[in-house]
């Protein structure tokens, strides 16, 4: 809309691409590059926007197209209420990064109730059977008569009230739409412009693989998870969300199989309901334990770590690691199975 308004004025809207972010890395490389050839090739474009609503890996298909755009001349601005995520790990990125908003929300927005579910949150990621009538990503979410005063937390909108890193804010009297577009333009007309989010400090270090395993007959394996699997009715991590460092520690001893009735998810990110089901599904102890008795490994680490990941800081990330590590070399765990979503 905000193209729309400004075509004839001071651009040329020549169109829109949709592109799916895949998971197999040569359709995924595919698909980016079939984008850049449509903006370059077939629109002709000299810059372009990209949008991605919704958190997740995705942003580095979204960085990658950016990229690839700049690197064949097309100006690029990638807008998304999720643009300070470390995925965008490039220090100082060719392209613009505009932030549309992440957790910071007006303070008294009053919302009209509604009858039915018509969509579902992190909040309510397993929602009632039967009350869901559009699976949206992470629309808002009102229940039969209820009435949220604020604007739920997550909720993908575009308004002038932008989250930036750390706990900052950024008010701004133009949306992100528009802000994207003025840069667009400056990008084109050479005019200075700057990212609205400080990706300094999230380069991944370059690690060097650990040495494989001599014997794995013989070797201690230990499982941890990201999945925020935990004991019914305990909340051991501050947040649902994101990686903070801290994680609970479970005793395995003699347990063959994980059952329902004693696990739930403590997770932000995913629908529970198959994990619920079978909490195995998600932490193999099951397999694990039947591997051991098979002597497929020398022998299964009776701690289990669980933590939930939905959001991967790399502060979070690092205070995790420095943590666990002493505490898997201390037991003399030669390797470790992780699982997340």
């Amino acid at each position: 809309m905000e193209l729309y308004k400004r075509h004839g004025v001071d651009l040329c809207f020549v169109g829109v691409v949709l592109t799916q972010h895949l998971t197999e890395p040569t359709s995924v490389n595919a698909a980016n590059q079939m984008a850049v050839n449509l903006v370059r090739d077939i629109l002709g474009a000299d810059a372009a926007i990209m949008h991605k609503p919704g958190g997740g890996a995705p942003h580095l298909h979204v960085a990658n197209v950016c990229r690839l755009l700049e690197d064949t001349g097309v100006k690029a601005v990638a807008t998304n209420f999720a643009a300070v995520y470390p995925l965008f790990d490039n220090p100082e990125p060719q392209f613009g990064i505009i932030c549309s908003g992440w957790g910071a929300r007006p303070p008294s927005i009053e919302m009209d109730a509604v009858q039915e579910v018509f969509g579902f949150h992190y909040t309510m990621a397993d929602p009632p059977k039967g009350s869901i009538k559009a699976g949206l990503y992470c629309p808002m979410t009102l229940r039969g008569g209820e009435k949220y005063t604020t604007i739920v937390d997550r909720l993908p909108i575009d308004d002038p009230y932008l989250g930036a890193t750390g706990s900052e804010v950024i008010v701004s009297d133009r949306t992100a739409a528009q802000r994207a577009v003025d840069m667009a333009v400056d990008k084109v007309l050479g005019r200075p412009w700057e990212p609205e989010a400080d990706v300094t400090g999230t380069e991944v270090p370059s690690i060097t693989p650990a040495p494989g395993i001599t014997d794995i007959t013989t070797a201690k394996i230990a499982f941890i998870n990201g999945g925020g699997l935990v004991h019914i009715g305990e909340t051991p991590f501050p947040s649902a969300r994101n990686v903070d460092g801290s994680y609970a520690t479970y005793d395995i001893t003699g347990v063959d199989s994980l059952k329902s009735e004693d696990w739930e998810v403590h997770h932000g990110g995913y629908t529970q309901s198959w994990i619920k089901a079978d909490p195995n599904r998600f932490a193999p102890i099951d397999v694990l334990r039947q591997m051991e008795a098979e002597g497929k490994f020398g022998e299964l680490f009776n701690t289990m770590y669980t933590w939930s990941a939905l959001a991967f800081q790399m502060l979070g990330c690092r205070l995790l690691g420095e943590a666990l590590l002493p505490l898997l070399k201390a037991a003399g765990v030669q390797g470790v199975i992780h699982t997340n979503t």
